[in-house]
């Protein structure tokens, strides 16, 4: 229990053991899921599984906790799987290369306790929502952009996600991302993750959260 001992207090040494037996499902291992997969296996989660079917780039190396000057042209969940063989053992890694689609979804997805978008694009995040609905599994949205960022707990059958992205939209061009953003979004998300799972102030339905670094504010927005 030494790992865990500065968690307790903020959580019950009954809550921390709950943590072993639960399952997450991290959906992209970019810029929010990298920082995501730290901090779950930091909490002491028992199996996290990552899903992502890119490789790093240079481009990365601005804000991907995962990537390194080293391991560029590898793939990210090779990298995810390494890292948390290093910070944590007592966390079981299920590394899944290739992209999630509407024919896989529920195959992946399946047995988890909950789903955390990390992923970079609205169609698959749609996508994901609606088979977290049918699974009637809890999904914790993010996603990033410049200074700011947003974070939601969707639960099932709420359609956040659907209300939020109403309008077709058409990315030019990749988001600019600094390094600090994803690091404070992911942060968010797992919050709001543990709070589900531990049942500690669940986050209310239909409520987006959204975060702006360079006034240092966050806006709740209900939908």
């Amino acid at each position: 229990m030494d790992r865990y001992f500065r968690n307790i207090g903020a959580i019950s040494a009954e809550e921390q053991q709950k943590l072993k037996q639960f399952s997450i499902c991290i959906a992209g291992l970019g810029g929010l899921g990298g920082y995501v997969l730290e901090l779950l296996a930091r909490l002491g989660i028992g199996s996290i599984t990552g899903i992502d079917s890119d490789c790093f780039e240079t481009a990365n190396l601005n804000r991907q906790l995962l990537s390194t000057s080293d391991n560029i042209g590898t793939s990210k969940v090779s990298a995810a799987a390494e890292r948390v063989r290093l910070i944590n053992s007592e966390t079981k890694f299920t590394p899944c290369f290739g992209k999630i689609t509407a024919g896989n979804a529920p195959e992946l997805l399946r047995g988890h306790d909950i789903v955390i978008d990390a992923l970079d694009n609205i169609p698959d995040r749609l996508m994901i929502s609606s088979c977290c609905s049918g699974l009637n599994l809890p999904l914790i949205h993010g996603a990033v952009n410049g200074w700011s960022g947003q974070t939601a707990a969707v639960y099932p059958g709420d359609g956040l996600l659907e209300k939020l992205y109403t309008i077709k939209f058409t990315q030019k061009r990749p988001p600019s991302v600094l390094a600090f953003t994803p690091c404070a979004v992911a942060s968010l998300q797992v919050s709001l993750a543990l709070r589900i799972l531990l049942e500690k102030e669940k986050p209310e339905p239909n409520i987006l959260y959204y975060l702006d670094l360079l006034t240092c504010s966050v806006t709740e927005l209900r939908l």
